[in-house]
């Protein structure tokens, strides 16, 4: 079940807005509790219910102005990227990876959720003529690497290594998949 797709949530998150694709609107309460309602039926009938995030993206658009006014994307602007039409948030700030990994985490602890999978985990695949604008990111957290392609790779890496820790930690029986 996808349960984070553009960095909202299917649950009530006290990280990000109810999804928009519960009600129609982003940040609109359902009612209901999507996440916790799957988990439950999924176990009465014997069937896991492995959970789906998507780490970084926030929209299938480019105006934050549309995302819902508490939405962490208008509060810290400076997190988001837009790029090839949608928005995403920034994986070479460290602050949006622990961000990112928080709100994820929170559905793994409120929920006896059996798996937590990782969609579009990854930054976007290259579009003619753009690139991601993580100049700011690369120059400031760039350490020791020289190639911005390696530096990429590794907040990959260490967002896959730190989630699978948090998710061990949080609820050991849960398996981890990319």
């Amino acid at each position: 079940l996808q349960v984070r797709p553009t960095a909202d949530a299917l649950w009530p998150s006290p990280y990000e807005p109810w999804s928009q694709f519960l009600t129609g609107t982003q940040g609109r309460d359902p009612g209901w509790d999507p996440l916790g309602t799957a988990v439950r039926e999924a176990h009465a009938r014997g069937l896991q219910l492995h959970a789906w995030f998507n780490p970084y993206r926030i929209a299938n658009h480019t105006d934050p102005g549309l995302l819902a006014a508490p939405h962490p994307a208008r509060v810290h602007p400076d997190w988001a990227v837009p790029y090839g039409g949608k928005l995403y948030y920034n994986p070479g700030l460290p602050e949006v990876r622990a961000f990112v990994q928080r709100a994820m985490l929170d559905a793994v602890a409120r929920y006896p959720v059996d798996a937590v999978h990782f969609d579009d985990y990854f930054y976007p695949y290259p579009e003619d003529g753009e690139s991601f604008a993580d100049d700011d990111a690369y120059q400031r957290h760039r350490g020791a690497f020289t190639s911005r392609a390696d530096w990429r790779r590794n907040h990959t890496d260490l967002l896959a290594r730190e989630m699978a820790a948090g998710i061990t930690r949080v609820r050991p029986t849960a398996r981890f998949g990319l």
